[in-house]
């Protein structure tokens, strides 16, 4: 587009006195819309479509409708905020040069520059992809990571840097001119002192310039040109210069010039002309960009809609083209005019017309007819002749004017459409004949010569004999407000619910997303696109990609939106009238508004196709913003995952639309639809690669995805190691059960041998001590019953009894253990009971009694019965004595006697002798300690201790 700027800058200030003038289209942003600063010192496009700019406040990335800011608060690569220039470096690199050293961004990721150091003056791109930077310590070359020193000949020290469109550079040190190509530095000659700015340009010639002039030099350094700011150059100060489409571009502290190569004269900027202009830049689209002192970010393109001169503000509501060329144009105040071909606009009816609210005109060799609320009016030069309801016209309301090729003009009003011949009423039809409504729409009549009526209610046709209905998808009637056959014979309708089209006998619903509401007016072009007129402004879309959106229940059919911005008088659509639009012999199409007349040519509408870039700028999980980075981490938790993405096509970045895809969960594409952003939600664990593609205003899609891979992290209870530690939970179970029956069946095992070696100390202890007694006895009884004492015999056998009763009680005593039965009688009677049976043994209890469970009792008893006849039958005692004590903490047993004693170590290990063993066992049991102290012929001394608390 901005490949002509010359021509276009030059044309520019005439443009406006045209009939249709094609003006240009300037927006502006400050620090209000996100700038980080209106002091806009470089200007950058990267390789993926994102205009880049520098300011003294950071670095703001601008994707067309929002600016991402970078500062050292935000990333850490910048220890300056300061920024003064942009340069691209290999591909997919930039280089920003700070008051503290260069910051590389390369694979989304800044990162300082090592070797470089101190205020950065100027970068310059040489063609290999190699920078230049120049700083207050001299001149360096970074090329990837690698950085020299670049010396000049003679130790000159360069104060600045100038780009070339050779790809190399040019330096100036003084008034000395080099050229710079890698490390490789050439003298060219000398310059006039006071060069701030220099270029030199593909003719091979050099552009210099001072802060007041600017001057052409060819390549032997021989003064061409000059030119003086403030006579030649608006403003009184030169700020910039940079190469331009065509020539160059001169910033000035009072806008922007554009130089052509070799001529004399500058075709300024006008939208520019009250700031300084510090950079500039012409995007890929080939719209313009300029950077500012104080006013912020520029953008100016050449406008796709002029407007008529003459009609600025004036509610338009019907337009008509006569044989001769002239335009006629009705309005809602002020009646109808006249646009003549040189451009002027004029009231050209001298006769007053029935009423100055034109709702239709229609032109028939020299006649325009003029339908109003008052009636029709007939105008043939200056004569008007009006008809009305007395005429015979169903309704004074006429709306919609058509006439046949036969000459017949039909006449569209609220109670039914008449038909006039030589200016009389011919005939009428209503909904009697057919309508399927007396209030009419627009009218058409085809090249077949099917004349088309719209009513309130549907559409219907005449083919000269009848009125025949066409059935509709609607699935109840619709108003018909637009009629128009396109280049290939198509009959487009629009309707109160937007787009149809006739096919195939039937009128389908076309749903273009874009269309709001009612579709006014419908015209084509002869580049294959449908011009839609709606409340949304004007559409403009592809006729075939339309026609193969019939029926469906959605239409991603790409579509251009034209309003204010793009030069239209206004978006909103007339509130009377239906012939609002209308295509001219030399291409132009008209459309009537509430503020004019907007015009389009189609050929200068239709800009370079150009792919759009596309990139991924945020991921949120559950509204928290995550690092961006190629494999985004979503944690288990997370059940909401938006990916933000931008569409990078800056002219007009509003109306791209995207298609996405997240692979291994949807199974398709998504449709077409704008917006910039998708979300998903409760996300199963696995990897996921997210896909998105853009496509521009003019229906180009992006060349290559944007792409995020997506981990989403299972939740602990479907981790790996989750089901390997209940793997080995499970097994730890497992082997705890079988532990814990294991023990069971050894400890029922303990317990029956702990029963079985007491049964067996039982019986050691009670019966077969009694046994023995018994067997002593009536051994004696014996030896006395030989030796003929039989009164000594019978003493016997009555102590015999006495011990088989002992021993039956001792054996029932023992059952009753077995039984788990547990005495009535406390310790201290069943121990004096036990001592009282026992010749010369005492019992002494000492303390506070207290009961102990019956198993310690018994087991306490038992050693004490087991100790007492110890002493009695083996020791040959004298003299027993036990002893009770109940301490705070323990009770304490002890069974002394004055006996023979034994040697406490060889009786243990004596076979067939259990006592000691068993006294052992039982205090063991019962988690008491026993000791037993004795010697030969010094007695024996049995010690039991119990700690209970």
């Amino acid at each position: 587009m901005f490949a002509a700027w010359c021509i276009a800058a030059l044309l520019s200030a005439c443009a406006a006195a045209s009939c249709c003038a094609q003006t240009q289209q300037v927006q502006n942003w400050t620090t209000e819309e996100g700038l980080p600063q209106n002091s806009v010192h470089a200007l950058e496009q990267s390789q993926d479509g994102y205009l880049w700019l520098a300011t003294e406040a950071g670095v703001a990335r601008f994707n067309g409708l929002r600016f991402q800011r970078y500062t050292s608060a935000n990333e850490p690569a910048f220890r300056s905020d300061d920024v003064c220039c942009i340069a691209a470096a290999e591909p997919g690199t930039l280089l920003f040069g700070t008051a503290n050293g260069v910051v590389a961004l390369r694979d989304g990721v800044f990162r300082p520059v090592r070797g470089v150091s101190g205020q950065v003056l100027s970068l310059k791109r040489e063609s290999d992809g190699g920078v230049l930077v120049l700083t207050d310590s001299g001149l360096q070359r970074v090329s990837g990571e690698t950085v020299v020193p670049v010396a000049l000949p003679g130790g000159l020290v360069p104060s600045a840097l100038g780009e070339a469109t050779d790809g190399s550079a040019r330096a100036l040190s003084g008034t000395q001119l080099l050229k710079v190509r890698g490390t490789t530095v050439a003298t060219l000659g000398v310059l006039p002192a006071g060069v701030q700015h220099l270029l030199a340009d593909g003719n091979g010639d050099v552009w210099a310039a001072t802060g007041s002039s600017l001057e052409l030099r060819d390549g032997k350094l021989t003064l061409l040109r000059r030119w003086q700011v403030g006579r030649d150059l608006p403003g009184s100060r030169l700020e910039s210069l940079q190469p331009w489409p065509g020539g160059v571009l001169v910033g000035t502290n009072r806008g922007a010039a554009v130089l052509c190569a070799r001529e004399k004269e500058a075709a300024a900027i006008l939208p520019l002309a009250n700031d300084a202009v510090l950079s500039a830049v012409v995007d890929r689209e080939g719209d313009a960009w300029f950077g500012t002192d104080s006013s912020g970010l520029f953008s100016v393109r050449d406008r796709s809609i002029g407007s008529v001169a003459g009609l600025a503000g004036e509610s338009v509501t019907a337009l008509a083209q006569g044989t001769d060329g002239r335009l006629w144009v009705g309005t809602r105040d002020a009646g109808l005019r006249s646009v003549q071909v040189e451009g002027t606009v004029a009231r050209t009816v001298p006769a007053r017309l029935a009423s100055d609210v034109v709702l239709s005109v229609a032109t028939a060799g020299d006649e325009v007819w003029v339908g109003s609320p008052e009636g029709l009016d007939q105008v043939r030069g200056t004569r008007v002749d009006h008809v009305t309801a007395a005429d015979g016209l169903p309704d004074d309301f006429v709306k919609s004017l058509l006439v046949a090729n036969d000459g017949v003009l039909w006449a569209g009003t609220r109670r039914g459409v008449a038909l006039l011949r030589d200016g009389r009423v011919d005939r009428v039809m209503t909904a009697a004949d057919g309508l399927p409504s007396d209030v009419i729409g627009a009218m058409l009549q085809d090249r077949q010569g099917t004349v088309w009526i719209g009513t309130l209610a549907g559409l219907v046709r005449w083919d000269g004999k009848a009125l025949r209905a066409v059935p509709m998808s609607y699935g109840s009637s619709v108003a018909i407000a637009a009629l128009h056959t396109s280049g290939d014979g198509t009959l487009w309708v629009g309707t109160g619910r937007g787009l149809s089209v006739l096919s195939e006998g039937r009128l389908l619903p076309v749903n273009l997303s874009a269309v709001r509401g009612s579709v006014a007016a419908v015209l084509d072009d002869s580049f294959g696109n449908l011009w839609i007129r709606s409340a949304a402004g004007l559409l403009r879309a592809s006729a075939a990609a339309l026609r193969g959106c019939a029926g469906k229940p959605v239409c991603a059919a790409p579509v251009r939106q034209f309003g204010v911005a793009d030069g239209m008088p206004g978006v909103e659509l007339p509130s009377l009238g239906t012939q609002i639009a209308m295509a001219r012999r030399d291409g132009t199409l008209w459309f009537a508004t509430r503020r004019g007349v907007a015009v389009v040519n189609p050929r200068e509408s239709i800009t370079a196709a150009v792919a759009p870039g596309i990139a991924i700028e945020s991921v949120q999980v559950d509204g928290r913003a995550v690092s961006l980075a190629p494999t985004v981490k979503v944690g288990a938790g997370g059940r909401r995952v938006t990916i933000t993405f931008a569409g990078l096509s800056l002219s007009a970045p509003g109306q791209v639309r995207y298609r996405y895809l997240l692979t291994r969960f949807d199974r398709d594409w998504s449709a077409w639809q704008p917006g910039g952003s998708a979300e998903y939600t409760n996300l199963p664990p696995g990897n996921f690669l997210f896909r998105v593609q853009a496509m521009s205003v003019e229906g180009v899609i992006s060349e290559r995805d944007a792409t995020v891979t997506l981990h989403v992290q299972a939740p602990l209870y479907r981790q790996w190691w989750f089901y390997a530690l209940l793997l080995l939970l499970a097994a730890g179970g497992a082997y705890g059960l079988y532990w814990l029956r294991l023990r069971r069946v050894r400890r029922d095992f303990a317990t029956v041998l702990q029963e079985r070696n007491r049964i067996a100390r039982e019986i050691h202890d009670t019966l077969a001590q009694d046994f023995v007694a018994v067997s002593l006895q009536l051994e004696v009884t014996s030896e006395l019953l030989r030796a003929g004492a039989v009164s000594a015999a019978k003493e016997q056998v009555d102590t015999t009894r006495t011990l088989v009763r002992e021993g039956i009680q001792d054996a029932r005593e023992s059952i009753w253990a077995i039984r788990a039965e547990a005495s009535e009688k406390t310790l201290p009677a069943r121990l004096a009971a036990v001592v009282k049976r026992a010749e010369s043994a005492d019992l002494t209890v000492t303390g506070a009694y207290r009961q102990l469970p019956d198993s310690r009792e018994r087991e306490i008893f038992r050693i004490a019965k087991e100790a007492l006849g110890n002493a009695q039958q083996h020791a040959h005692a004298s003299h027993i004595q036990v002893d009770l004590v109940y301490s705070e903490d323990a009770i304490l047993l002890r069974v002394s006697d004055d006996g023979a004693g034994f040697d406490v170590a060889a009786g243990a290990a004596k076979a067939g002798h259990y006592g000691v063993r068993g006294m052992r066992e039982r205090a063991a049991a019962i988690g008491a300690t026993l000791t037993v102290r004795s010697a030969p012929g010094e007695g024996t001394c049995v010690e039991l201790r119990l700690n209970d608390r």
